[in-house]
């Protein structure tokens, strides 16, 4: 389907409905209405539980009492006091008619009854189709294909370095609202021209804009190279509030064995770092890819998270996220392993972590590995957590390698969070096919991110899946599906197994004259479906059974104008 507002509903049986006017109120009755009507459900089966009911309204119903929209709507259970789920599909004082759905808890066999309340104009609006439906979605909230759920960079940012190749791994920022030594954000970065180690040394850039790179007027890059060993890494920037300073930790690899963690000092100006104070030293690849952040003060104001490869480097197996705790950023306490830092089936590799006051929670994007596999296949994960030791990682990955200049692999990268526009900004260090690295950079309205990585929808082939304003039927969006190059684009949605079931899809018909767009109820080994399918029909909409049998539906295909420029059809 090309472009579709779905609806579904789940049903399970059939019911009547007698619904009778209000007599004397009785004892039990919900503060505060004024109005109610018991609703009569007849139940000619087995006991049901969490059963959906449609209540048809009309002008027996008196709407005058109601609020014009409904919104003080509540229903309740047997006994008149306990609320339970419901949805207003369509309500209509004007014509005096309205359809409500209601979810009973539990329907005996015989005759039950449940109470619909009206006539209290403080109520707020309680209608919701999530506390009555097992799958409901009208799109209100933004959501995303799966896949990727941030936009890669169109072209990389412009990274000046020592060696004059401009590629860089690795990055790591702070920001400054004000402006610090004249400049709002500090960069730390690390030259790696395809992959040459050598040149892999902590460097320092800043911007005023996060977009335009230069070098701080009076530094030398590199601001730390270390002669006659492999390469230095992993280069991590923290602003310490305490000193009104930039700290700066890597890692230093060793031939022999051993890496040593570092400290550079600034002198508070950016441009002079020093001394150089080594912190920790532990195996080979024990400590990779450090985040440290400080908050507050006192023997556990500093955080470090670093990913330990047990020697195993890029083609690690365990990588688990460890963490430490340090007074002073110096002195750190031993190590504690972090199950819940993990993503089922990859291999942790590169994590930075950021606090967020206005959330009270750490935020962190990492890169992470197919297990089995190598960090020459990382994607990009984002995770949250409270306290830093227990983490929430969300397994659909926020950034993967497109077909552009970051088409290989997405590697280490950095982060922040402008609570005044709610947008989550990322740069990230990315391997093309041509093996240059290079810095790139794409942000996102943070709860449109979070709604993304939460959907339940996810497809298959080559197109898009997205929130959209044009057309909609209810509410304010719509979900909209394109096509793109090849054959099938599938969006799937999982729902509960039943043997019956009631689904409901509001769709809008582009009237394209070579369409398969088909809407399918499937269980796995059989499908049921109904939508557009040339082959079968131009004219008509089709169905097919379950042996893939198409038949033409009564409905004729139409098309009348409104104000999205399509037509709405309940299939």
């Amino acid at each position: 389907m090309k472009q579709a507002a779905f609806l579904l509903l789940i049903v399970l049986a059939a019911v009547a409905l007698v619904m009778h006017p209000t007599g004397a109120k009785a004892q039990s009755w919900l503060n505060g209405w004024a109005e109610r009507i018991p609703v009569t459900i007849s139940n000619s089966g087995d006991q049901l539980t969490n059963y959906q009911v449609e209540v048809e309204l009309d002008r027996n119903f008196r709407f005058m009492i109601a609020k014009p929209d409904g919104s003080d709507v509540q229903v309740t259970g047997a006994d008149g006091l306990t609320p339970i789920g419901f949805w207003i599909q369509d309500w209509d004082s004007v014509a005096m008619k309205a359809t409500v759905y209601v979810k009973a808890p539990t329907l005996a066999s015989g005759t039950n009854v449940v109470y619909l309340y009206y006539g209290n104009q403080a109520a707020t609006n309680a209608s919701s189709a999530a506390a009555v439906f097992d799958f409901y979605d009208g799109f209100e909230a933004p959501f995303a294909n799966a896949g990727a759920a941030m936009a890669n960079a169109p072209t990389p940012q412009i990274t000046p370095t020592y060696d004059g190749s401009g590629q860089v791994v690795h990055p790591g920022i702070v920001y400054f609202p004000s402006g610090w030594n004249g400049f709002n954000y500090w960069l730390a970065v690390e030259p790696y021209p395809y992959s040459n180690a050598v040149l892999e040394n902590p460097s320092i850039l800043v911007s005023n804009d996060g977009a335009t790179w230069q070098v701080p007027p009076g530094l030398t890059n590199p601001v730390a190279i270390h002669s006659g060993q492999p390469n230095l890494a992993d280069g991590e920037l923290l602003y310490d509030d305490t000193s009104n300073s930039l700290f700066l930790y890597y890692n230093q690899d060793y031939v022999a064995p051993g890496t040593l963690g570092f400290l550079k000092i600034s002198d508070s100006t950016g441009v002079n770092w020093g001394p150089e104070l080594t912190i920790l030293a532990v195996p080979q690849d024990d400590i990779l890819s450090q985040a440290v952040v400080k908050v507050g003060s006192g023997p556990a104001a500093y955080s470090m998270w670093y990913v330990d490869s047990y020697g195993g480097g890029c083609a690690g197996v365990k990588n688990p996220v460890k963490y430490r705790t340090s007074p002073d950023g110096i002195n750190w306490s031993g190590p504690t392993t972090l199950p819940t830092f993990s993503i089922p089936g990859y291999s942790m590799w590169h994590p930075d972590v950021i606090y967020v006051p206005s959330k009270g929670e750490y935020w962190s994007v990492m890169a992470a590995y197919p297990s089995g596999q190598s960090c020459a296949n990382t994607s990009l994960f984002f995770a949250r957590s409270t306290d830093g030791i227990n983490w929430t990682v969300y397994a659909q990955p926020v950034l993967t390698a497109s077909s552009g200049w970051d088409n290989q692999l997405i590697y280490r990268s950095t982060l922040l969070y402008d609570p005044t526009t709610d947008r989550l900004q990322v740069w990230y260090s990315a391997e093309g096919t041509n093996g240059q690295w290079n810095l790139g950079y794409t942000e996102r309205n943070y709860s449109a991110l979070l709604a993304s990585l939460t959907s339940t929808w996810t497809t298959t082939g080559t197109g898009s899946w997205t929130q959209s304003t044009n057309p909609v039927k209810r509410g304010s969006y719509s979900g909209q599906l394109l096509q793109g190059s090849g054959n099938d684009f599938l969006v799937v949605h999982a729902q509960p197994d039943g043997t019956n079931f009631y689904q409901e899809l509001d769709m809008y018909d582009d009237m394209s004259g070579s369409s398969y767009e088909i809407v399918r109820a499937y269980n796995g080994t059989q499908s049921v479906g109904i939508g557009v399918n040339s082959a079968c029909s131009s004219s008509s909409y089709c169905f097919h059974d379950i042996s893939n049998h198409y038949y033409t539906a009564s409905a004729g295909r139409f098309y009348t104008p409104d104000p999205g420029g399509l037509a709405a059809i309940n299939l």
